[in-house]
């Protein structure tokens, strides 16, 4: 067996097993008092290379009369006193009756099966040092499935995918496989997923949604049960940590192309909304918002243009209603969409001059004809090329 010892440190215990409850041997209790050992390991099933923490715990359980000082405590290879030791675990202690005392040491084991180490405790009453030797006996399982953490880009503060992936790598086929996961800041939403099975040499991964913290890195943990091919149920945790990145250039809705029609009092506001991002964007809106001399007009005042591809556009038309004779009108239009399920939106503006588009209309121009300002629109429509202007960016980027 290859045990590596490493410090010695405290740990709060989560399960007992192996070695148990062993009381001294018969002269030691025949003393003053009686002084019993325990142990146990940190993990029921540990696996090659996976560090555990052994506690020894020793109490003076006599009554009132019997003290002893604990010499040291070890944990070494074999029965004999000259075995190969792994660990120190401490010396030199008074034991009064109704003390106890816990010793801990953390391993390693690089093979998988069954192992024994051994506990040795020196203990010197009123009349001699007596001398326990107290096996342990653990198995190390064949390493757990491996666990991987990845998350998709995602902007700050929108709902992120969090993909978690189990490959079997044992020998055979695990079965009844839970996975439920938590962060340390992160919100996860729905995070219990479960599998029938998992073939031998397979990956499965789960995807959950994680709703906040999704910025920066962030811990989760996950845990995993399974029953292995052998009919053992078996778990294992493993806490990990994670990055949120964002987009190099996330989806970005921009008006162009925009062209402003009158009839009458009403204009007709025509142009393409492109997505000049490289993520789609969903739910896009424009609409007509009211200012100086023009209001969203009685019908189509917003136009859904729903998803965009990136580097894709769609085409609009909305209209607006002239509220006075104002010389130039800036009629906002506002666009709003969601990227990574956050609303994104930005206000442009496109001028119109009433005045201009009168002058144009008159017959004193020489061929009592509307004149159209750009091609393609047909006769009777007076078409300006408006002036698109970038007025405020809210939530954008």
């Amino acid at each position: 067996m290859s045990v590596r010892s490493l410090a010695a440190s405290a740990l709060v215990l989560l399960a007992a097993i192996g070695g148990g409850l062993a009381a001294v041997d018969t002269a030691t209790a025949a003393g003053d008092g009686l002084v019993t050992i325990s142990t146990s390991l940190s993990t029921d099933q540990p696996t090659p290379g996976e560090n555990f923490t052994l506690t020894t715990r020793l109490a003076n359980v006599g009554d009132g009369t019997g003290e002893y000082v604990l010499k040291d405590v070890s944990v070494r290879e074999g029965r004999a006193p000259d075995s190969d030791q792994y660990d120190q675990l401490g010396r030199n202690e008074r034991l009064e009756p109704g003390d106890s005392v816990a010793r801990t040491a953390n391993f390693s084991v690089d093979e998988p099966g069954e192992h024994r180490v051994y506990v040795h405790v020196r203990l010197l009453s009123s009349t001699r040092v007596h001398t326990v030797v107290h096996p342990v006996n653990l198995t190390v399982y064949e390493n757990h499935p491996r666990l991987s953490v990845r998350t998709e880009e995602t902007l700050p503060g929108s709902p992120a995918t969090m993909n978690v992936s189990l490959a079997n790598g044992q020998s055979g086929v695990i079965r009844g496989v839970e996975v439920t996961v938590d962060g340390d800041d992160a919100t996860v939403k729905d995070n219990h997923r479960v599998a029938s099975s998992i073939a031998s040499g397979d990956q499965r991964t789960f995807g959950f949604t994680v709703t906040d913290g999704t910025e920066g890195r962030e811990r989760v943990t996950a845990r995993v049960a399974y029953t292995d091919a052998n009919g053992t149920h078996r778990s294992f945790t493993r806490t990990v940590s994670t990055a949120f990145t964002a987009p190099e250039n996330p989806g970005n809705v921009t008006l162009t192309g925009l062209q402003v029609t009158r009839d009458g009092e009403r204009l007709r506001i025509s142009g393409t909304a492109s997505n000049v991002g490289e993520t789609a964007v969903k739910s896009a809106v424009v609409g007509v918002r009211g200012g100086d001399g023009v209001a969203p007009g009685q019908s189509q005042a917003e136009y859904f243009v729903g998803s965009v591809a990136a580097s894709d556009f769609t085409s609009f038309e909305v209209s607006a209603q002239l509220t006075d004779n104002s010389s130039t009108v800036q009629i906002p239009l506002r666009v709003r969409y969601l990227v990574d399920g956050v609303t994104r939106t930005k206000t442009v503006t496109v001028a119109y001059d009433p005045t201009t588009a009168d002058r144009e209309r008159d017959p004193a121009n020489g061929s009592g004809l509307p004149i159209t300002l750009a091609g393609g629109v047909g006769a009777g429509a007076v078409v300006l090329v408006g002036a698109v202007a970038w007025r405020r960016y809210d939530g954008g980027r």
